[in-house]
C-alpha cells in the first residue's frame, strides 16, 4: 500500500544520451560529419562539442550559425544514425537495475533532445525495463516546456530531473523541479556545479539514497 502510493506522488524524469546510455562519442562523430552541410564550424574535440550542452542543444545550434527554419532536417540527420549503431552504445554501469528499482517506487518518463523513435528503440535493445513514457525533441525542442507540460498535468506529484550537462539542469531549473546531475555523461562536476543542482552524483547507486 505505501509503496503503490508513494508510486503515485513521484516523478523522476531522466534524460537519456550521456545519463543513461554513453553515446557522446558516436554523437560527436555524426555531429562532425554533417556540421559543414548546415553551415556549423565542426568541433577540434569531443571536449569542445560538448559545450553545445552548456543550454539547451537546439539553442546553441542557432547561436553557432543553424537557420531555424533548418532544426528539423539537422536533428533527424544528427539523431537518426544512433539506431543502426544502439548496439554499440553501453547503458552505463548500474543505471539498468537503478531504473527497474526506481520504477517499483515512482513513474519514470525519458525526457530527451533525441527522437523519441530512436530512444525506444535503444530501450528495446538493450532491454531496459520501468520506463513508462519517452518524449523526444519530435515533441518540442524545448525540455523547459515539456517539464512545465508534465508539472501542469501531474499538479500534486513530487518530481525530480535527472541529467548530465548544465543545459539539463538549466531547462529542469526554469520548470521549478529538483535537478540531480550525474557526472559519467557530457559534462564534468565541476561544470554541472555552475548550473546549480540540488544534487549532484558520481555513482548510479547515489542516486537510490536520493530518491529512496
Amino acid at each position: 500500500m505505501n509503496d503503490s502510493k508513494r508510486k503515485k506522488n513521484i516523478i523522476v524524469l531522466f534524460d537519456y544520451d550521456g545519463t543513461i546510455i554513453d553515446s557522446v562519442d558516436l554523437a560527436y562523430k555524426i555531429f562532425k560529419s554533417i556540421s559543414k552541410e548546415y553551415g556549423l564550424a565542426s568541433p577540434k574535440s569531443v571536449k569542445h562539442f560538448v559545450q553545445l550542452y552548456k543550454i539547451n542543444f537546439y539553442e546553441s545550434l542557432l547561436i553557432n550559425g543553424l537557420l531555424h527554419s533548418k532544426i528539423p532536417y539537422f536533428a533527424r540527420e544528427f539523431r537518426l544514425p544512433f539506431i543502426e549503431h544502439e548496439k554499440k552504445m553501453q547503458v552505463f554501469k548500474g543505471m539498468k537495475g537503478i531504473i527497474e528499482k526506481l520504477s517499483k517506487k515512482a513513474k519514470i518518463i525519458i525526457i530527451t533532445s533525441n527522437f523519441s523513435d530512436v530512444v525506444k528503440s535503444s530501450i528495446k535493445a538493450h532491454r531496459l525495463k520501468g520506463i513508462s513514457k519517452v518524449i523526444g525533441a519530435d515533441s518540442g525542442f524545448s525540455k523547459f516546456k515539456t517539464i512545465k507540460m508534465i508539472k501542469k498535468k501531474y499538479p500534486n506529484y513530487k518530481i525530480f530531473y535527472i541529467g548530465d550537462t548544465c543545459g539539463d539542469m538549466l531547462e529542469a531549473k526554469k520548470a521549478g523541479v529538483k535537478r540531480i546531475g550525474v557526472t559519467w555523461g557530457y559534462h564534468t562536476r565541476k561544470e554541472l556545479e555552475e548550473a546549480k543542482p540540488n544534487f549532484i552524483v558520481n555513482k548510479s547507486n547515489e542516486l537510490l539514497e536520493i530518491l529512496n
